[in-house]
């Protein structure tokens, strides 16, 4: 039983975590994309509306998404490795980092975020550096919490053959 189970629950996993890290990544990238336009001080930024449509649609997928997956898939994840995989402590112990620094970026963000918008000039007249600083963590913490489930499952593969 637990040997079906195991490659449907790590994809669905993996699965999550890439949407989470790509979703992520992409509406940084593409905010510090906008950032990057110059903006002539009297008049401010000009931005082509297909910038605007696609950093809209990464916004409203990403702020949601993003948020309400780590937590859960933090769980899952562990649960995931615990019965399925028969993780050792080591696996589980690098899926726990792994998964709380997706959200401590998460974190992060929603701070960043938070403040940019109270200060009151949500429109940045500079490059966001932050954006693409944010951008390479969503794909650094995604790539590590996919290398910890496919590791474990590999390694508990090999552990049931031998």
């Amino acid at each position: 039983m637990h040997e079906q189970e195991r490659p449907e629950r790590v994809i669905s996993c993996v699965a999550l975590v890439g949407g989470w890290a790509l979703i992520g990544a992409a509406a940084c990238a593409v905010t510090f994309v906008v950032s990057a336009i110059p903006a002539p001080v009297p008049d401010g930024r000009s931005i082509p509306l297909f910038l605007q449509i696609i950093e809209a649609a990464f916004a409203l997928s990403m702020l949601p998404f993003c948020t309400l997956v780590p937590i859960p898939l933090l769980i899952t994840g562990h649960k995931y490795l615990l019965r399925s995989a028969r993780a050792a402590w080591g696996w589980r112990a690098a899926w726990i980092t792994a998964a709380g620094a997706s959200i401590a970026v998460e974190v992060e963000f929603w701070f960043r975020f938070v403040s940019l918008l109270v200060s009151g000039s949500p429109g940045l007249s500079y490059m966001d550096w932050h954006a693409l600083d944010f951008s390479a963590s969503f794909l650094a913490v995604g790539g590590a919490m996919a290398f910890v489930l496919i590791g474990a499952t590999r390694s508990a593969t090999r552990s049931s053959v031998a």
